[in-house]
C-alpha cells in the first residue's frame, strides 16, 4: 500500500513540475486519475490554471482548474464543474457552448462584465490574470445521492470570488 502511495505522490509532484514551467494555452492539467485531493474544507486563495472538458454520462463537463496559491497546501490543482455542451472532442482546451443562459457557468461568467474585458464573457486565459478566493467542499453523496465512504471522499471548489 505504501508503495503505490509513493508512486501516486511522485506522479503527482512530476504533474506540478509540469504544470509550473508550461505556457497556460499548452498544459496539461489534469492530475493523475489515482490522485483525488483532500483538502480541508474552507476558503483559499488561488489562481486559475486552465480547463478540460470531458464527457461524464452523456453529459459535457468543463472542469476549471484552480491551484492553490497560499497556505499548506500550495501548489495543489483543485477542481470546479459546470455543465456545457461540447462543440468537440473532449480534452486539455476543448471546445464547449454554455449550456444556456441561466447555467452555472454563465451565471460564472457573466459576473465579470464590469471588470473591463473586450467581449461580454470572458475568455479563460482572461480569468487566469486574477486572484481568486476558492471555497472548498468535501462532498458526502455523489451525483445520485449515493453516500461516499470517507477514505473515498475528495475535494471540489464549491464557489469561487474574483479577490480584489
Amino acid at each position: 500500500m505504501g508503495n503505490k502511495t509513493q508512486e501516486v505522490s511522485q506522479d503527482y509532484d512530476k504533474t506540478i513540475r509540469e504544470l509550473k514551467s508550461t505556457p497556460i494555452s499548452k498544459r496539461q492539467i489534469s492530475p493523475p486519475k489515482q490522485y483525488r485531493p483532500k483538502i480541508p474544507e474552507g476558503w483559499y486563495q488561488a489562481r486559475i490554471i486552465g480547463y478540460e472538458t470531458s464527457s461524464f454520462i452523456k453529459q459535457g463537463k468543463l472542469l476549471l482548474y484552480f491551484e492553490i496559491t497560499e497556505g499548506p497546501h500550495i501548489g495543489v490543482p483543485i477542481f470546479m464543474a459546470f455543465e456545457v455542451v461540447l462543440t468537440g472532442p473532449p480534452g486539455i482546451n476543448g471546445r464547449f457552448n454554455l449550456k444556456g443562459p441561466r447555467s452555472k457557468l454563465a451565471k460564472f461568467l457573466y459576473r465579470f462584465n464590469d471588470m473591463g474585458f473586450d467581449d461580454d464573457i470572458p475568455a479563460i486565459d482572461q480569468l487566469s490574470k486574477i486572484p481568486w478566493s476558492i471555497c472548498i467542499k468535501n462532498p458526502e453523496h455523489d451525483y445520485q445521492g449515493e453516500f461516499i465512504p470517507e477514505d473515498a471522499r475528495y475535494s471540489k471548489v464549491e464557489i469561487a470570488l474574483p479577490s480584489r
